[in-house]
């Protein structure tokens, strides 16, 4: 009976040791060497950028703001040169170069992706990534806190999204408002707001109306209409939750719960996210996938 109880403290022990070993105690630089050596293993662009934007929010994780800031730049300059394909990405850099308080670096490639966005022909996805530019030159906090360039490319996006046609117009006014918000200009939200519920109505698309419901929440609650914003909200979930195609259902569910924890709402945006990558892993197509994963699960690195 004593040995039987001795086998199991020991066993006990080794369950410890594995588990002590497999959270990575002094070998976390490693693990994130072998991540960069399999990003920088892909073929230069916008994929090995995002790969490599991800090892870089690790590196940040781990205090290593000086290889995420090396790891960065060789994030860009993979995408630098690029057309509309890399225009997403640039936006991500941007966003990463802010991260580690690097505002110089990031201000040259925001105004990089707007070039590459007044040459888009398409009006809603040059709308789009102008009020994405926009959104991000203007926010305060984690932004470049610069309203007059926010205020320029937000002008332009909403005059181009006035002319989008109707079935996408609510999608490009959607990004709009919130540019708007993220900018703090509030009465120019408002105002977008109101042309995106007058949308709302004409929208089959379910992953469109979750994101435009969502949108139009945050607007409300930033403006102070938190009843209105509450409601729109649960449409938004209510909306998104019942989407059948995955991946379409994953980014809906990450609007919605981005919106929710805008509001203040940790815990329900939290399980909102946790829903978004259960749909976003039964994506088929794997760079689809990587994509969608990558973007809810930096959002849920955020809420912790």
């Amino acid at each position: 009976m004593r040995s039987s109880v001795l086998v199991f403290a020991l066993w006990q022990l080794v369950g410890i040791a594995l588990l002590a070993g497999s959270s990575g105690c002094g070998k976390r630089p490693l693990r994130l060497e072998e991540r960069l050596a399999k990003a920088m293993e892909q073929p230069p662009g916008p994929g090995r950028a995002k790969a490599l934007l991800a090892v870089a929010r690790r590196q940040v994780s781990a205090e290593d703001r000086v290889g995420a800031h090396d790891t960065i730049t060789t994030a860009y300059n993979d995408v630098s040169t690029g057309g509309e394909e890399s225009l997403a990405t640039l936006l991500e850099v941007a966003q990463a170069f802010i991260d580690v308080d690097d505002r110089r670096i990031a201000r040259t490639v925001l105004n990089r992706a707007t070039e590459i966005a007044n040459a888009i022909e398409d009006p809603g996805r040059k709308a789009k990534m102008l009020a994405d530019a926009g959104a991000l030159f203007g926010n305060a906090d984690t932004g470049m806190a610069d309203p007059q360039q926010a205020e320029k490319l937000l002008s332009e996006a909403t005059t181009l999204a006035d002319t989008v046609e109707d079935r996408f117009r609510a999608e490009a006014l959607a990004v709009v408002a919130m540019g708007y918000v993220s900018g703090g200009m509030n009465e120019e939200a408002g105002s977008m707001v109101e042309k995106l519920e007058a949308c709302l109505v004409s929208l089959s698309d379910p992953r469109a109306k979750a994101e435009a419901l969502a949108a139009a929440s945050s607007v409300y609650a930033k403006t102070g209409n938190e009843e209105k914003a509450k409601s729109l909200l649960a449409d938004a979930a209510s909306t998104a939750q019942g989407i059948d195609r995955e991946e379409s259902k994953a980014y809906a569910l990450l609007a919605v719960a981005n919106a929710t924890a805008a509001g203040g709402d940790t815990s329900a945006a939290r399980k909102l996210l946790e829903e978004a990558d259960a749909a976003a892993s039964k994506v088929g197509d794997p760079d689809a996938q990587a994509t969608a994963m990558n973007l809810i699960r930096t959002a849920l690195a955020r809420l912790k």
